[in-house]
């Protein structure tokens, strides 16, 4: 209010920053029991050229036999036992697994609400951002684009009616 009773209207940049407060306040508070995750990389099991080192060495051997190279006494045993050791590392390896290289999203422990709490202001910012909402203001609307990953967990987390404060 003015010095003669009338009221005044708060106008341009400060009206505008108490938007875009409310608005990051309404945002972190439906966020606020959403689990923190973080990306981990694990690596993949993949004993395909072991494997085929093995195969190879079987039909060499087998090539050997073939041409007659195991004739001298005791041969045929020497390639039965050279065969017997190539066939169980063969059957070793293939029963390994086979995956690929993956990222995964792996929980932290701590919720949206906890990070914010202790987060300083460059770091709120960076949790904003890494989680890549957008905020859309006009003179007469407002509002949130969150990515649809974002937006289905959040969906997932109102569904089961969880909420946390936020200090």
């Amino acid at each position: 209010m003015r010095e003669d009773g009338r009221q005044t209207r708060v106008q341009g940049p400060v009206r505008q920053g108490e938007r875009v407060t409310a608005a990051i306040a309404a945002l972190v508070e439906r966020l606020a029991g959403l689990a923190m995750t973080v990306r981990r990389f694990i690596p993949g099991e993949d004993h395909t050229e072991q494997l085929n080192h093995v195969t190879q060495a079987m039909k060499d051997l087998r090539e050997e036999k073939r041409r007659n190279l195991f004739d001298y006494p005791g041969g045929d045993e020497e390639y039965s036992e050279a065969l017997e050791v190539l066939v169980d590392e063969r059957r070793r390896l293939a029963a390994l697994p086979q995956r690929p290289s993956a990222w995964v999203e792996v929980e932290t422990g701590q919720t949206f609400a906890d990070a914010w709490t202790q987060a300083d202001q460059e770091r709120r910012r960076q949790l904003l951002l890494g989680f890549k909402a957008r905020l859309y203001m006009t003179p007469t609307i407002e509002g949130w684009y969150l990515p649809a990953e974002l937006q289905a967990r959040v969906g997932q987390l109102e569904c089961a009616g969880h909420s946390a404060q936020v200090g």
